[in-house]
This record gives structure tokens, C-alpha cells and sequence, in this order.
């Protein structure tokens, strides 16, 4: 099945956000919101960038709505313990989710079963920021470019190993594998912070990860990136080359995304709000500068063309999976 990529969804956005953001005809729910703190859970530990990015995020939105905005770490259960307890919560625009693709995209392809459903339980806001996935090696590595490493495992097959630390990145490193027919030993990880240390280390041939985790050891020389698995090439590094032009086809995993999310049920005025608000908390010289410290792109899509984009990811998912035989659990 033919999947369209982000890129080729970005046509229809811009309009689909201004309709979506435009004022209520008459007054609602949003006329006095917000009246009191707003939570903002995080399925995710305090530190990594999910969490950064809602704790800069939310503190521009607490200005500009003169309430403060509470992010809530509640870790766990591969990102499901925070998204049931919004999806749980009341629909009033309080209780908030600030998630990525992981819990709202690749948990609905990646589990039969999965303990809440990320589009009947959810009301979309906000989409914040997409951040491209590349395959790195450490500086000291003898693979110069993304040719040095399909050949390396076509000479060797199974020896050649290349870490992810989450299914989407192993996933795309057996896509490339399988595209380019180079048997890489991919090895799953449960995080990045382990797994870089150990490229760095020397114990894993190479990472499979977003920007935003390897940007910066690729400008501080401590890694170098071989290919970029997006459709174009990423903004920030602009000399690696894509997947496809090195000659071995796309990756449709091949973005990390974050937004925000409502309840369902949650009235639309609000979210239209909500959405106003972070889409100025995006404008902000503060958000701006964090988003390009991080190698984030910002992105603001807004209601249902951000629902497009999220079920189009539950697709890729799911595509993926069948094409590397990957079993949901």
C-alpha cells in the first residue's frame, strides 16, 4: 500500500489550521478559560525531550494565559500510564496530554491489545515539532558513509551491529538493512542514553535515532552522521544525504513528533484556544531558541489536520511492522 509521507500531507495543513483557529461565532466554554492551573502530563521521565519541550512550551503558555501550566511526569508501561490517566480525565481543558508519536501513534500498531485507544480517547490540539531520524557512527568508526556500512555487512553478514532505542528506530534500521539486502544485527535498546554511550564506546557499529538525541554529538564531533532516513534532507545537516539518494529507497518512519492533546469530548473552543496559545508559545525568542538547540523543526498543525498526521503514522507503524515482520505484543 502506497503511504504518504508528512511532506506530502503539508499542502492541505496550512489551510486546515487557519480554519481550524478561527474564533467561535458565539460564546462557550473558552470565554473564561483558563480560570485555574492547567495539568500537563508528560508519559515520559523528567529530562528527556519530550519533557523539555512541554516544560518550555507550557511556561510560555502559563504568560500569555496568566495561569500556571503544571507539567506531571507519569513514566511507564511504555508511555501508556500517562496517556490512560488523560484519557481518563475530565474533558474541560485542564488535563492535558503532551505526548509524541511513541504512545500516540506506534503503541496502536505495536500492541494487540493496547490499554487505551489514542484516536477515540483523544481530542487533537496541537502538533509542536518533527525532528528527522539519521543512522550515526562514531567518529573513530572506519564507515565514512552509509555505502562503507552496507558493504561491511554483506561482507560479514549478522556482525555488523546497529542499536535503536525504541521499535520505530530498530524498526527503520531492519528497513534499511532489508532495502539495501545488508543483514545488520539490529539491537533493541530501551532508551537512547545507554545506547550512545555504547557507540561511543565502540560496542555498537552504529545508532539508529532522531536529531534531536545525535544532533549534537555530530557537531561536537563525537559522531558522524552517514544518512538522513526523510524524504529531503534535514535542515540542520544539510551535507548527509537522504536514504533515497544513496540508493536504497524511504523509510515512512522517519519522523519523531510532539504535540499536545485533550481528552475527548473536550469542547472545540477550547482547543481552538489551546491551539492559539501554543502556536504563540511556539513564536516566542524562548521556544525558538530551545527548538534550534535541540535540532527540532518546529511545526505547528493544529485539529484535524493533525489528526490526519497521526493516524497516517498509526499506518506507517503498522506497515512497518508487516514489512520487517515485526509481531505486535
Amino acid at each position: 500500500m502506497q503511504i504518504a509521507t508528512y511532506v506530502r500531507l503539508a499542502a492541505g495543513i496550512a489551510a486546515a489550521c487557519a480554519a481550524a483557529l478561527q474564533p467561535a461565532a458565539a460564546a462557550g466554554p473558552a470565554d473564561d478559560y483558563p480560570a485555574k492551573p492547567i495539568r500537563m502530563i508528560v508519559p515520559f521521565p523528567a529530562g528527556q525531550p519530550t519533557d523539555t519541550l512541554a516544560r518550555t512550551i507550557g511556561a510560555e503558555i502559563g504568560t500569555l494565559a496568566g495561569q500556571t501550566v503544571v507539567v506531571e511526569n507519569k513514566p511507564g508501561a511504555n508511555a501508556a500510564i500517562g496517556a490512560m490517566q488523560v484519557a481518563r480525565a475530565q474533558p474541560d481543558g485542564y488535563t492535558l496530554l503532551f505526548g509524541s508519536n511513541s504512545p500516540m501513534a506506534g503503541n496502536m500498531a505495536l500492541f494487540k491489545k493496547p490499554a487505551y485507544d489514542a484516536v477515540a480517547d483523544f481530542d487533537p490540539v496541537a502538533l509542536v515539532s518533527q525532528t528527522g531520524w539519521m543512522i550515526a557512527v562514531r567518529t573513530g568508526s572506519p564507515y565514512k558513509t552509509i555505502q562503507d556500512l552496507v558493504e561491511a555487512a554483506r561482507k560479514a553478514p549478522g556482525t555488523l551491529s546497529i542499536g535503536g532505542g525504541t521499535t520505530g528506530y530498530q524498526m527503520a534500521a531492519t528497513i534499511v538493512g532489508k532495502n539495501a539486502n545488508a543483514p545488520f544485527t539490529v539491537i533493541p535498546y530501551n532508551g537512547t542514553p545507554q545506547l550512545v554511550t555504547d557507540v561511543l564506546g565502540g560496542h555498537v557499529d552504529a545508532i539508529s535515532a532522531d536529531v534531536g538525541t545525535i544532533g549534537k554529538l555530530v557537531d561536537s564531533g563525537a559522531m558522524r552522521a552517514l544518512v538522513a532516513m526523510t524524504p529531503q534532507r534535514v535542515s540542520h545537516f544539510p551535507d548527509v544525504p537522504t536514504l533515497k539518494e544513496s540508493g536504497y529507497g524511504e523509510v515512512k518512519l522517519m519522523f519523531s513528533w510532539m504535540g499536545m492533546f485533550a481528552p475527548a469530548g473536550t469542547p472545540r473552543d477550547i482547543r481552538e484556544k489551546l491551539a492559539g496559545l501554543v502556536q504563540q508559545a511556539m513564536d516566542s525568542d524562548n521556544a525558538k531558541k530551545y527548538m534550534l538547540e535541540q535540532r527540532m523543526d518546529p511545526s505547528f498543525v493544529a485539529s484535524e489536520a493533525f489528526r490526519e498526521l497521526q493516524k497516517q503514522d498509526i499506518e506507517n507503524y503498522r506497515a512497518a511492522m508487516q514489512y520487517t515482520g515485526t509481531q505486535a505484543q
